[in-house]
């Protein structure tokens, strides 16, 4: 090829090749000239360097480097000795220095990868890049080269035929394609053959790291090495990729994972559940732990996804392996019950940059909505009363749940050796092993948790995904990703009115205890000559006492509207309780006086005169509602001293920030006992 038609090239090597290469083309030798590059150029480099010992030892070089990088900002060699002594240490004794390479740890199969991947893309970059630039700017320019010769016609016969001529070699140099037909099976082989190590999925971390560092190098070649939209396509399809990503044991890998995820979830759950320890108090900043929907931390939260990928998620305290995570998005400490915070951990770590790999974007959704189709399962289980007779009628949503839970559990189980069945059945037990005041506690906890979660994940959710893994899946796949989060977490919210159920019931029961005093006025004021009432009983501002205690403990942790919704449905049951009690008091009284009165009208006698002196007796009280009337019966001092009772309930109530007339079963328990007390004696 003549030397004019060459583009200016990098180095003499590069220009003598691409001379060559040109020569290859204008003969149609496109295979052959592949074919020698492979040989002369890439086949020396990848059996040279792309060996896992020399691999290993290149990564072990690097993270001494590393060491000693980080030993000499601190002042501290590796030895945890000044640097001066170590020098004097390492001259009188040889061993020091093996000593200090033990001391790092023997490299890993993934950061021999790492290395691999590190020297293939200086070779990339200085041996093979150029070339493929200067082939494909040859080709692009050659149409234009030759449009120029044609206008330029006429008299300029040899113009032409000189730009024609470029134009064939230029155009046999877009035929060659050496990121897919050289350099790539070339690496591939190597990597296959010297490092298989790197394919063993047995230790998840190290598989997970050899994966990424092979998927950059893939990128590399096909950003790097094939300009044009054809070349790409022919990598993609050709035999080398597709015979090594068949090498990737991605369903055993999943699988390891799996277990690493779950099985501390359901032991979680198959424990005693109990309140987590609260959080460090700098953990719980408000102004990281609110909302993301809310003021200044939605507006800081915004400014860290947009920045460094460092600051949006994770940030590491402490240097290496076992610097300490603290997780700015989806953060388990700010939920209170432990099985909540063990549920988010889990859903956190299924899409942690340091287990999720794209191919298994589907396997690891699963396994985030099992985790909570399995948190929504136990939670259930805690509140039914009738499991079995449940277990009949239960819709898909519970029983796709308690698949979850069976699936789950195993991963626990076959961790420990026990039998599934038995950890399922032990966490649905969660329930019936707690005294009433501590199921109240978790029930609680419970819901505050999952209130939180309905709020703060979605939106923590859709942030992690994209800064986590957003730059390996489509945005179509992300937001179907959104979409199935919020369907699991709806199922998990669906939970929210029987636990609401179940924490009011247990309430409702201790205040109702609080109403048996109630049947003591009977005898207070039956056949009895004590003045009517003045003033409510003294056990009424007991009975709403347990309310309030769990106002103090809980109120914290709840929201406004749910204080309202508990307050409004616990004095709603007691009001029911209240107005049977009083209903059915009275009406015991009444058929007392019912009895009284004909036996008095059959004689008289002593029953008469009790009678007489029960009626007779009710002028010397004095004050109150009806203390003017001076022949009260007993049902009239009842049902007066009902009347203050339940008027001061109601007080009681509105402490709650209840409105009376928000409880329907109050407003028929007043308007019941104004009509008791009103007919007959004067209570305004």
């Amino acid at each position: 090829a003549s030397s004019s038609s060459c583009p200016p090239s990098s180095s003499p090597h590069d220009a003598e090749l691409y001379r060559v290469l040109a020569a290859y083309g204008a003969a149609g030798l496109v295979t052959e000239a592949e074919n020698e590059f492979r040989s002369v150029v890439v086949k020396p480099f990848a059996r040279e360097n792309l060996r896992m010992v020399s691999a290993l030892a290149r990564a072990e070089m690097k993270k001494a480097s590393s060491a000693d990088n980080s030993a000499r900002s601190s002042g501290v060699d590796r030895s945890g000795k000044q640097p001066a002594a170590t020098a004097a240490v390492a001259k009188t004794s040889p061993a020091s220095h093996h000593h200090a390479s033990t001391a790092i740890g023997v490299a890993t199969a993934g950061e021999a990868m790492e290395a691999a991947e590190e020297i293939i893309r200086l070779f990339v970059k200085q041996s093979c890049e150029p070339i493929v630039i200067q082939c494909s700017r040859a080709a692009t320019s050659s149409s234009s080269a030759v449009g120029v010769g044609a206008v330029g016609g006429g008299s300029g016969g040899a113009g032409v035929a000189f730009h024609r001529k470029a134009h064939v070699e230029n155009d046999a140099l877009q035929q060659f394609d050496f990121g897919s037909r050289a350099v790539w099976p070339e690496v591939v082989a190597c990597v296959v053959e010297q490092m298989a190590p790197v394919f063993s999925p047995g230790i998840p971390d190290v598989f997970h790291r050899s994966f990424l560092s092979m998927v950059r190098v893939y990128k590399l070649v096909a950003d790097s090495l094939c300009p044009f939209e054809t070349q790409k396509r022919s990598l993609e399809q050709c035999a080398a990729t597709s015979a090594l990503w068949k090498r990737w044991n991605l369903p055993v890998y999943f699988q390891l994972r799996f277990q690493q995820i779950a099985a501390p979830f359901v032991d979680e759950l198959n424990s005693i559940s109990k309140p987590a320890p609260p959080a460090p108090a700098a953990q719980r900043d408000p102004a990281k732990v609110s909302s993301p929907t809310g003021g200044a931390a939605d507006d800081e939260k915004k400014n860290q996804l947009s920045s460094a990928r460092a600051t949006a998620e994770v940030v590491k305290v402490g240097g290496g392996v076992g610097g300490q995570r603290i997780y700015r998005l989806l953060r388990s400490d700010v939920y209170e019950l432990s099985a909540t915070r063990a549920l988010v951990d889990a859903i956190r770590r299924c899409w942690d940059e340091e287990v999720f790999l794209g191919p298994l974007a589907h396997r690891f959704l699963r396994l985030s909505l099992q985790l909570l189709a399995r948190y929504a399962s136990w939670v259930r289980a805690g509140v039914e009363k009738d499991t079995a007779s449940d277990a009949t009628t239960t819709g898909s949503k519970k029983k796709i749940a308690s698949s979850a839970g069976t699936t789950l559990a195993g991963a626990s189980a076959s961790k420990s050796g026990a039998n599934s069945s038995g950890a399922v059945s032990s966490s649905s037990a969660w329930a019936s092993a707690m005294e009433p005041n501590k199921f109240v506690s978790v029930a609680t906890r419970a819901y505050s948790d999952i209130e939180q979660m309905k709020s703060r994940m979605p939106a923590e959710m859709a942030s992690l995904l994209r800064v986590q893994v957003g730059g390996t899946l489509p945005a179509s796949v992300l937001t179907a990703l959104d979409s199935a989060f919020r369907g699991g977490l709806n199922a998990v919210a669906e939970t929210l009115p029987e636990l609401a159920d179940a924490v009011s019931a247990q309430v409702s029961t201790s205040c109702s205890e609080a109403l048996q005093p109630l049947r003591g006025i009977l005898a207070t004021f039956r056949m009895t000559n004590k003045p009517p009432p003045t003033q409510h009983s003294r056990f009424v501002p007991n009975v709403l006492k347990p309310l309030r205690s769990f106002m103090q403990t809980h109120g914290s942790s709840l929201s406004t509207p749910a204080k309202h919704m508990f307050a409004l449905r616990v004095v709603d049951v007691v009001s029911q309780k209240y107005f049977d009690m009083a209903s059915e008091l009275l009406e015991s009284v009444k058929k007392a006086e019912d009895v009284l009165k004909r036996l008095s009208l059959g004689g008289g006698g002593a029953v008469g005169g009790v009678e007489r002196s029960s009626r007779s007796g009710a002028g010397a009280g004095g004050g109150g509602a009806g203390a003017g009337s001076a022949s009260s019966s007993d049902s009239d001092k009842i049902s007066l001293q009902l009347f203050l009772d339940v008027r001061k309930f109601g007080s009681e109530v509105e402490m709650f920030g209840v409105a009376l007339d928000e409880v329907p079963a109050y407003q028929r328990l007043w308007t019941f006992i104004r009509s008791e007390c009103g007919g007959r004696l004067d209570v305004g």
